[in-house]
């Protein structure tokens, strides 16, 4: 298991924390601004919010990887405490944000003729969806023209949780003035503007922490062309990955657009808000252990980074379990309740969102240590064919069935080029690939172990099918994940990993 004694533990326990608070309140602010926004505005102002982030996302692929390859190359340096190489890798990743940042810019204007065309039906009253799309541009572009490039330092130094600690204040900061602009004014445009205005305030309170943090590190020197090789070859592959999580995340969304129109997109969006807050907690855990594992991977043997790897898999699988049984008895009551029987999907397509998350929720430790041995050149066959074969999937499927069709296709695509395609990557060259069967082994067995806790909670809710209340909701909660976590317990009780991950609870809970 990972030094459960040392630093690499305790800064990512802190993470966890901080990280666990940033998403609390940064899921709860968000879906107080979207329920504004649906009663005060309307839902197509969603569909609009969905369709223009989806777009920049696309567009930021012009980033090309590089905070991820800057991140493992600081992995070294760190450890011997070279704070020369580490002012060069910075010096190096300033300049090149700031290019970056031109970059999508650019793109992002000559797109500006085509943007009617990704909106199917019917734009708001009096909104300029030019105006509304530059204003995401520039606040999408600001952070890569000034200190973003600093957020590396916290994440390769395991102190990510400094960094969300600011975008924690910030973000309740934006959300009250967002709220109020939208119950005084009810003006989109306003509404908007504050976003950049608070981008630029974070990024200032990132590099002055930073500066203060690592006052002994500064942007300077060069690297040489072995050094600037390194990182070239990492990008073209990071690159590629990003193409296909973007393919995945962001296209479904302009597709649904232009076939479905933006009430279809807004809906689809308020329940891929529930998806990714329950996805991101999980993030959080990976995130928090991404510096402790690749530290780990340059000082530990390969047996004992495996028995890390399990041991967080295992735990990983407990929570994806638990939060895909309360998304089955839970997800349709809460769209009910908070957008109204009108906007919500079919129960078919609830089902293969909850099967889309369970896939997807089984691959972020296996991607923080394919990240952490730099293996994104190696595994971009596996990316391409998950990126083209989605995309196609969600043109061809939408058109014969619409929103279950692009389910559909991320679904298939993520189990085959993502779980098993990618995973048998790490296990060739990192892992060894004798020990890729038992790790299919693991995933059969988890998969069948989490189709039993959620049948069975499905099951059990059906017996508390009464009016949709908050009350009926903590309810039909509270007996879904005693339900789900008993289920567990007779299953996996008597395995090491159960073991271990009941001693790090139990060392977090006696955290002073």
């Amino acid at each position: 298991m990972i030094d459960m004694s040392g630093s690499r533990t305790k800064n990512s326990v802190q993470n966890i924390y901080a990280g666990l608070i940033n998403k609390i309140i940064t899921s709860i602010l968000p879906f107080i601004v979207r329920t504004a926004m649906i009663y005060v505005i309307g839902e197509k102002y969603l569909g609009l919010n969905s369709l223009f982030s989806s777009i920049l996302q696309v567009l930021s692929l012009s980033e090309l990887g590089f905070t991820e390859a800057i991140t493992y190359s600081l992995y070294k340096p760190i450890s011997e405490n070279d704070n020369g190489t580490i002012c060069r890798y910075l010096s190096f990743f300033k300049k090149t944000y700031r290019i970056i940042g031109i970059i999508i810019f650019s793109i992002g204007v000559v797109l500006i003729p085509v943007l009617p065309l990704l909106v199917n039906g019917e734009i708001p009253s009096g909104i300029n969806i030019t105006l509304v799309y530059l204003i995401f541009l520039i606040n999408t572009v600001l952070s890569y023209l000034l200190f973003a490039y600093k957020n590396v330092l916290f994440v390769a130094f395991q102190r990510v949780g400094t960094s969300n600690n600011i975008d924690t204040g910030i973000y309740i900061i934006q959300t009250i003035f967002q709220i109020l602009v939208l119950i005084l004014y009810r003006n989109y445009y306003y509404y908007l503007l504050i976003m950049p205005a608070l981008t630029i305030l974070k990024n200032i309170l990132i590099s002055k922490k930073a500066d203060r943090i690592f006052n002994d590190i500064r942007p300077s020197g060069y690297l040489d062309s072995h050094e600037k090789a390194s990182i070239f070859v990492q990008i073209k592959g990071i690159m590629i990955g990003k193409l296909s999580d973007v393919s995945r995340n962001s296209f479904d969304s302009i597709i649904l657009s232009s076939y479905l129109g933006l009430t279809a997109c807004a809906v689809y969006g308020n329940y891929y808000y529930v998806y990714v807050l329950l996805y991101s907690i999980l993030l959080i855990i990976g995130r928090s252990v991404q510096a402790s594992v690749g530290d780990s991977i340059v000082k530990e043997t390969i047996d004992k980074s495996l028995r890390d790897f399990n041991n967080l898999s295992f735990f990983m699988i407990w929570l994806n379990t638990i939060m895909a049984a309360l998304m089955l008895t839970l997800y349709q009551d809460f769209m009910i309740w908070w957008v109204g029987k009108d906007l919500i999907l079919s129960e078919l397509e609830m089902i293969l969102f909850v099967i889309y998350f369970h896939c997807i929720s089984l691959t972020p430790i296996r991607n923080m240590y394919l990240d952490g041995n730099a293996l994104w050149w190696k595994a971009r066959k596996m990316f391409v064919l998950e990126a083209t074969g989605n995309l196609v999937l969600n043109i061809l499927l939408c058109k014969l069935i619409g929103l279950k069709g692009i389910l559909l296709a991320t679904i298939s695509t993520i189990f085959i080029f993502n779980l098993l395609g990618r995973s048998y990557i790490l296990y060739k060259e990192y892992f060894g690939i004798k020990n890729y069967k038992e790790y299919l082994k693991s995933i059969v067995l988890n998969i069948i172990i989490s189709l039993f806790v959620c049948f069975i909670c499905l099951l059990t809710s059906k017996i508390i099918d009464v009016k949709v209340t908050i009350v009926s909701m903590l309810l039909k909660g509270l007996v879904t994940s005693v339900i789900s976590i008993v289920i567990l317990w007779m299953l996996t009780h008597r395995k090491e990993e159960y073991i271990w991950m009941k001693n790090l609870l139990l060392k977090i809970i006696k955290r002073p």
